[in-house]
């Protein structure tokens, strides 16, 4: 395979080498990359990498050329969405503007693609904007609500950053099974990912967890159902879920953390967990505040149980 090389400039110093890829290699699938960087056709200053590097001003990257077998139609026709999935994605934008969109996303819908992935919202955004906007968090498959893409790699930078001091505002809605301990708490307990083959799966560990920290208030309870409002002061992986399946009330339709008690009467219900709402200070000192409503699975269900 023919290879090119990149040095990069003052520009790309301080992005994360697989976005930065996800960028340079448009409509290319995500395994691919994976690919690539796994069998080392993808090196920076001649060593093996993982993707997960920050680019450093004049390193020299070393790429597999853009062949014609993987440009952007060529990969559109093999795997072109339905139509239906575009024009949900579509209505879901709430706002947008030539610096960022806000997107409420639809529950069952991964972030960003992968293996055995076939939609994804950073695949679908390729097709609906050129240059494709980029991802600055990820929301879970299962998890509706607010995702904030960039839409130039500048804007990208300030607000992934951010996601990583906490400076964003977020606030989540969720339906619980069981009654909170009280109606307004705080859940602080470390968590890290579960060693082995298990998958994307999280757990509370004093020892070697990360700080997890998450603000809850009861918004009503109903029977053995309680509405929640989450706020997280972090940002871990599954934290919310983790959270409160840890007080033992699991989020309505979370199987992965809640088991059996996480389905009603033995049915089984879509995950109930919506991010709601997000604010934050763009550079200029402007502040931004989005709501996204409710996805129909959850208001059908606080309308079933009168929540």
């Amino acid at each position: 395979m023919a290879i090119q090389k990149v040095i990069i400039s003052k520009n790309d110093a301080g992005i994360k080498l697989l976005s930065w890829l996800k960028n340079y290699y448009q409509g290319m699938p995500f395994n691919q990359l994976q690919k690539w960087l796994r069998t080392g056709q993808i090196r920076v200053n001649g060593k093996r990498v993982k993707g997960s590097e920050i680019l450093v001003l004049s390193q020299e990257l070393r790429l597999p050329s853009y062949t014609s077998d993987f440009k952007r139609n060529n990969f559109l026709k093999k795997h072109e969405p339905k139509p239906e999935r575009l024009k949900q994605v579509q209505e879901a934008i709430i706002y947008q503007n030539e610096r960022w969109i806000v997107l409420n996303k639809p529950q069952g819908l991964a972030t960003q693609g992968g293996t055995g992935i076939k939609e994804s919202v950073d695949q679908l955004m390729e097709i609906l904007f050129t240059p494709s906007p980029k991802l600055t968090h990820r929301l879970d498959k299962d998890t509706s609500g607010l995702l904030l893409l960039a839409k130039t790699l500048e804007d990208a930078r300030w607000i992934t950053q951010m996601f990583k001091e906490g400076t964003v505002s977020k606030t989540y809605i969720a339906v619980v099974v069981g009654v909170l301990p009280a109606l307004i708490g705080e859940i602080n307990l470390p968590i890290c990912k579960l060693p082995g083959k298990a998958g994307e799966r999280m757990v509370v560990d004093f020892n070697e967890g990360l700080e997890a920290i998450t603000s809850y208030r009861v918004l009503e309870t109903k029977d053995n159902l309680s509405l929640l409002e989450l706020k997280p002061k972090t940002g871990r992986m599954h934290q919310l879920r983790l959270h409160c399946a840890e007080l033992g009330t699991p989020i309505l339709g979370d199987g992965k953390y809640g088991g059996k008690r996480a389905h009603l009467d033995g049915l089984r219900f879509m995950l109930h967990l919506h991010a709601s709402q997000i604010e934050f200070k763009d550079p200029q000192g402007r502040t931004w505040a989005f709501k996204a409503d409710l996805p129909q699975h959850m208001i059908k269900t606080l309308k079933e149980f009168k929540l």
